[in-house]
């Protein structure tokens, strides 16, 4: 029998989170399957549980791939002493953190233990990351030093996931997208330091 190698398997595992995440985008976290994750890449279902055993594990990597995402996001696209928020919108979307897939995880969550301390564990290390993204720039003399770091944190979190209720609700993705870059910035530049 040939030997897997670990490239091999991270490509795979890349794979099955692409496709659960189009899954659970397209169906919502309650109504997607397993069977259908496989199915999207012709795998068995027996092969995907050999790497993943449950959809909230499935969740989980996914919401941290978005954390990530976010991190990355948010220092390439604070240049210059200043927070492009397009950029900013256009890099964590590539990883859409769709209304389907949020909305449906949260509303699952109360019934779900699993599910429900999965987004409490990722909601807190976003938190944590946008925190001390904030406070780095604290620390470089971009931000006051006044700025309360897990406020700002929180309150960028609450506005995208809120817009996304709002997508929902009928607000198109550009509407989303503009409302976004212009609240995300107007709450980084009211805690810049003012330059000469």
């Amino acid at each position: 029998m040939p030997k897997v190698t670990l490239e091999y398997k991270e490509l795979v595992r890349t794979r099955i989170l692409e496709s659960a995440h189009r899954v659970f985008s397209q169906k919502g976290y309650r109504e997607a399957t397993m069977d259908e994750i496989a199915q999207g890449l012709g795998l068995s279902k027996p092969a995907l549980y050999r790497y993943y055993k449950s959809k909230e594990e499935l969740f989980r990597e996914i919401f941290k791939l978005f954390n990530q995402a976010t991190a990355k996001a948010l220092r390439e696209s604070f240049k210059g002493g200043r927070l492009a928020g397009e950029t900013f919108f256009a890099l964590i979307d590539k990883w859409g953190w769709t209304p389907n897939l949020f909305l449906s995880a949260a509303s699952e969550a109360p019934r779900n233990p699993k599910l429900r301390k999965i987004l409490a564990e990722g909601y807190k290390t976003g938190v944590d990351m946008v925190g001390s993204f904030i406070d780095e720039l604290k620390n470089r003399g971009i931000l006051k030093d006044t700025a309360d770091s897990r406020q700002i944190a929180m309150g960028a979190i609450a506005v995208h996931d809120g817009l996304l209720i709002w997508e929902v609700a009928g607000m198109n993705r550009e509407e989303t997208r503009k409302a976004f870059v212009d609240i995300i910035q107007t709450m980084f530049s009211t805690q810049l330091v003012a330059t000469s």
